[in-house]
């Protein structure tokens, strides 16, 4: 393969120096006869040890005026080496400044122009100017290329040419040298030696055989001198080495792509410049790597297998490299078609059930990448109950949630999943999606409630006996009514009952047909103002409606009826009394029991607070007296008022009657047991 080595032009400053100077003096006469004045230049560098030529300057000066210059070189640019002006001679205009305070090859120069104005014999009088002011040197500058690298440990370097103008006597000249590492190099040689130099710009002169065999030539490096004739520039550009190198060259390979990672790829590479033992190689942008086994090769076609399965889509670069280190690449030459990731968002909690609505997203595209979106919804925050993704269709930007066959309007917990998805062997260029913010629409109801105004029953026993209305509670929405109760025995509400439900303080009723009334309002007291509360529980998406509800109570107006039945036994110091309530009046029994005393004037009593009604009930009368008659009733009370039955009498024995007690053979009676 041909190759070359192009150097861009360059320019050595170098040669002539000019300086140009201007300046005037005006003196009085009464003042002087004779003006003097003394310039000195800036130290000029040349750049290198120079040789001095000509040195000339322009100035206008008169019959009174004179302008003599001196000039001296030093080896700093501090110039504490040079001579003192004062042992310098004056320059002659446009003769070689060479000698004397001039000394060939020393790197900075500098001048000194003095001025005289003569004023005797005249009123009038012209100063002298110097205007311009140029030294002639020559140097001979060298520049060196930095390494050029061709790759292959064979190389041949085969021609050096460049473009040139030399103007006058200057000229250009060039040597090489070459390395097998780029740190250890060989000589600087012209075409036959150390000697000698390439000195044509055509590239006709035959490269040096150490150079052009093929051995230990891998890096390159020339090194060219410009020198200059003191006065004219030498002007360099374009600088081009040509060398031979088997570099392979890839033109094509078949097949360009696959849809997904195979297993096994055979690949067909054409180029040329293939060497026996090459490798080949393919590589993405993360670095996976696949070295194939070349089955076949020739100097222009590689055959080759590849394993690829699990490596990633995308672009693949292939590489064959020659056993000399040549490299050929084709870069991106080689594509698994797709590449697709997938983001799963958390889980988003929207507090409650909801009604979803539209969802959308921004994101940045090309003709070979895609965003598409997967939704789905659940009760629960681990998704546990949700669709798997395989089975959620796709739904476009923009469109409604619901849309999605994952996603149930009310429920609670929403998560999304985006899929990027990038087609590679569709362009030659390419751009990886990227997914910016994603917008969910939803709509919900909150929980509200309605309170009744007051009602006043005008009637403080008060028995609450139902509670119905008519619902409408849709999907999983609900209805809560609750109910509390004041006395407001003077005519307005006063200090108010808890919120009741079916079950007590805080809960509620929920059965509109009707469910059991909680006690505290069966009970008769206390009762007079009612209120109600309705509570409206949405699902979310889904309000419940209600009407029609209607509240029955009854006033406790009759006292209940108490029927007294003889004792049921009788001891020494107690007895066991049975009553009945046969009816309850209005409301429910609160309290039942006995009274009882030596007379129909009641001096004691006994009660409980559970009863049930038409059912017997009984108690024992405790306290009483040895072989004494008393008489007792039963009462019963209900939100009304007390009511008692007729009076039945008896009489307490006067000892306690004990059933013979026969001791068995070897009994023994413990110390201690007292029997009654």
């Amino acid at each position: 393969m041909k190759n070359d080595i192009r150097q861009l032009t360059m320019y050595l400053g170098i040669g002539a120096m000019a300086m140009i100077l201007s300046f005037g003096f005006f003196a009085k006469p009464a003042q002087a006869t004779i003006a003097t004045g003394t310039i000195v230049s800036s130290v000029k560098d040349t750049t290198g040890g120079g040789v001095f030529g000509l040195m000339s300057w322009s100035a206008s000066t008169s019959a009174s005026s004179t302008i003599t210059i001196k000039v001296r070189t030093g080896t700093t640019s501090s110039m504490i080496s040079a001579p003192a002006w004062s042992t310098c001679s004056d320059a002659t205009n446009s003769v070689d400044i060479s000698g004397g305070c001039v000394v060939d090859g020393h790197q900075y120069i500098q001048y000194q122009a003095s001025f005289s104005t003569d004023y005797t014999g005249t009123s009038t009088f012209v100063s002298a100017e110097l205007y311009s002011v140029e030294i002639g040197y020559s140097v001979s500058a060298t520049l060196v290329s930095s390494p050029y690298d061709t790759g292959v440990t064979d190389s041949r370097v085969t021609k050096i040419s460049w473009n040139e103008t030399k103007p006058g006597t200057t000229d250009v000249k060039f040597q090489i040298r070459t390395s097998t590492n780029g740190s250890s190099w060989g000589s600087w040689l012209g075409p036959t030696s150390a000697s000698d130099y390439y000195t044509d710009p055509g590239g006709g002169e035959t490269i040096n055989t150490t150079q052009s065999d093929g051995a230990s030539d891998r890096y390159i490096q020339y090194k060219v001198w410009l020198v200059s004739d003191g006065t004219n520039l030498p002007v360099l550009s374009d600088v081009t080495i040509n060398y031979d190198a088997n570099i392979p060259v890839i033109t094509s390979i078949s097949p360009i792509s696959t849809t997904t990672a195979p297993s096994s790829l055979t690949l067909t590479v054409n180029g040329s410049d293939f060497q026996s033992g090459a490798t080949i190689s393919l590589r993405n942008d993360i670095n996976q790597t696949a070295t194939g086994t070349i089955t076949a090769s020739t100097s222009v076609q590689i055959t080759a297998t590849f394993s690829m399965a699990n490596y990633s889509p995308g672009r693949y670069t292939l590489t064959v490299t020659n056993p000399n280190g040549g490299v050929g690449i084709l870069t991106n030459g080689f594509y698994i078609e797709q590449n697709t990731g997938y983001i799963t968002s958390s889980v988003k909690d929207f507090g409650q059930g909801v009604g979803f609505d539209a969802i959308s997203w921004t994101a940045t595209t090309s003709a070979t990448s895609t965003v598409t979106m997967k939704v789905r919804s659940d009760n629960n925050s681990g998704m546990t109950s949700a669709t798997d993704w395989s089975n959620c269709n796709t739904i476009e930007n923009g469109a409604l949630i619901t849309a999605s066959n994952c996603v149930t309007n009310g429920q609670r917990y929403l998560q999304y999943q985006a899929i990027l998805t990038t087609a590679y062997a569709t362009s030659s260029t390419y751009a990886t999606p990227e997914l910016g913010d994603v917008t969910v629409n939803y709509y919900s109801f909150a929980s509200s409630s309605l309170y009744s105004s007051y009602f006043d029953t005008a009637e403080i026993h008060n028995v609450i006996n139902s509670l119905t209305w008519n619902e409408t509670a849709p999907v999983s929405s609900d209805v809560c009514v609750q109910i509390r109760t004041s006395p407001g025995e003077t005519g307005s509400p006063t200090s108010w009952s808890d919120w009741y439900g079916a079950t007590g303080a805080g809960t509620c009723y929920t059965t509109p047909t009707g469910s059991g009334i909680y006690s505290a309002q069966r009970d008769g007291y206390n009762d007079r103002w009612l209120q109600y509360k309705i509570t409206l529980i949405p699902d979310g998406i889904n309000i419940p409606s209600l009407s029609d509800l209607e509240i029955v109570y009854v006033t406790a107006s009759t006292t209940p009826t108490v029927v007294t039945s003889p004792a049921a036994w009788t001891g020494s110091t107690v007895a066991k009394g049975i009553g009945r309530v046969s009816d309850s009046g209005t409301g429910p029994i609160a309290v039942v029991g006995f009274q009882y005393g030596l007379t129909q004037d009641p001096t004691w009593s006994t009660s409980k607070n559970v009863y049930l009604n038409n059912d017997a009930f009984d108690l024992v009368m405790t306290g009483l007296a040895k072989d004494t008659k008393y008489y007792y009733r039963a009462f019963a009370v209900n939100a009304r008022g007390t009511s008692t039955g007729d009076w039945e009498e008896f009489t307490s024995k006067a000892t306690t009657t004990l059933n013979a007690v026969i001791l068995k053979t070897r009994t023994i009676l413990k110390s201690n047991i007292m029997l009654r």
